[in-house]
């Protein structure tokens, strides 16, 4: 398993678009307006240069992020919490190989300095592996004055190797966590994905994870919509189906592992009945993973169940 930045992904799957005809790709652009009424959306939005551009279909996907423009344009709120924690998201080249007994993740349990690591690229011949690791700083630690020191004395502590110690920072990005999500992710005829809709830690990349299976399984929503279906019945379902997962599986699950770093004594890390599943591969472990088969929404099933006798 390798990690894949946002910016590689796009590098390979923007061309892939263009080349579709089936799209049509505008950057650098910010949405200022949404007018909708009962056949279509409007989106105003304004380029880096200045220029207006006008886009009206049939409905708004806003896959944009935390800071959802379209969120915020519908008036929708998000409910939950953030955690105290500010999280730093590094990439960085080192001489770690990855483990060769499992998963290409490493878990670093600590009661302060907890943190995982994600390979993004193994060097092809011998030399540094680019990782990303996303670690933890308190508020004062995360200071613009006093963030660099502290960012290299948790490595420090963090890394294993011989001192001093030898890497490559490329990068280092502050973030906040949060376990937050919306009442709906449905307005009208916009619709609301992944991060728009749902934040959550990063502790098991359920994050991006849960927005691809938003996008899948909306996909298969609107495919029942141009084939006749109601609109509202069958996004209405769809967003109820997505929040129950994100409240009932993917949050709880987030908060578990991000917990389970930090509260897990380091000196005697099976002693956490997660961490002892992973160790021995044993059937609990199977079953667990098969459980989360449910993360992904049966739209076919839901709309038999709950959509077809309204049709």
């Amino acid at each position: 398993m390798i990690a894949l930045p946002q910016n590689r992904f796009r590098e390979i799957i923007l061309p892939k678009v263009l080349a579709s005809d089936l799209a049509r790709v505008y950057l650098g652009h910010t949405v200022t307006s949404i007018h909708q009424d009962s056949t279509s959306v409007t989106v105003t939005a304004v380029s880096n240069s200045g220029t207006t551009e006008k886009v009206t279909g049939s409905f708004l996907i806003g896959a944009d992020g935390g800071k959802s423009v379209i969120r915020k344009q519908l008036g929708l709120h998000l409910e939950g919490f953030t955690w105290p924690h500010i999280a730093v998201a590094i990439d960085i080249r080192l001489n770690l190989k990855p483990p060769q007994d499992g998963p290409s993740s490493i878990y670093c349990v600590h009661p302060v300095d907890f943190a995982f690591f994600s390979i993004i690229e193994e060097a092809r011949e011998k030399g540094p592996n680019l990782w990303r690791c996303t670690l933890v700083m308190t508020e004062e630690e995360s200071q613009p004055g006093v963030f660099e020191d502290n960012l290299k004395q948790k490595l420090e502590r963090l890394l294993p190797g011989v001192r001093p110690m030898e890497y490559e920072l490329l990068r280092a990005q502050l973030y906040r966590l949060h376990q937050r999500h919306t009442t709906t992710m449905k307005s009208g005829r916009c619709l609301l994905i992944g991060d728009a809709a749902h934040l959550t830690n990063p502790w098991g990349g359920l994050g991006l994870t849960t927005g691809i299976l938003d996008a899948d399984s909306l996909a298969d929503a609107l495919e029942y919509v141009i084939k006749g279906g109601k609109p509202e019945a069958v996004l209405k379902t769809w967003s109820r189906a997505r929040l129950d997962v994100f409240k009932n599986i993917v949050s709880p699950t987030a908060t578990r592992n991000f917990r389970r770093c930090y509260e897990t004594d380091p000196n005697n890390p099976l002693s956490e009945p997660f961490f002892r599943l992973i160790h021995e591969n044993s059937d609990g472990l199977i079953d667990l993973n098969r459980g989360y088969q449910q993360m992904a929404t049966d739209m076919s099933r839901l709309l038999h169940c709950h959509v077809t006798p309204q049709l």
